[in-house]
């Protein structure tokens, strides 16, 4: 199986090949929004991001410490022990723990249709 990493760096290195060797196509694409050079500039910063965190050990431990879960003895539902949410607790778990864990986005309650 292909490392993601790998395969981000390679589809980086691809989308700069063919995106940005035109000087032209780049200014071009600043006024038409490239989806290419958007893709191409999404993924440079999360590969600057990832080299970030693993230039710093620990640095995902700490961060998980902080949005540590609080299960009150009342019987409430979990918390954040960290982020807050209009003067209320995050729900646990947040959106950062999420985000790492790469869990989706809880889904909003929908309406029911009129029939």
């Amino acid at each position: 199986m292909t490392n993601p990493i790998d395969l981000l760096k390679r589809t980086e290195h691809y989308l700069s090949a063919l995106h940005g060797s035109v000087g032209r196509h780049d200014n071009l694409a600043a006024n038409y929004a490239c989806a290419g050079c958007e893709l191409r500039d999404q993924i440079q910063a999360a590969l600057s991001a990832l080299a970030t965190l693993n230039s710093k050990p620990g640095a995902i431990d700490r961060v998980r410490q902080l949005h540590a879960r609080v299960q009150p003895a009342s019987g409430s539902p979990a918390y954040c022990a960290h982020c807050v949410e209009c003067e209320d607790r995050a729900p646990w778990p947040c959106a950062t723990i999420r985000a790492l864990d790469g869990l989706p986005e809880p889904q909003e309650p929908q309406e029911p249709a009129d029939v």
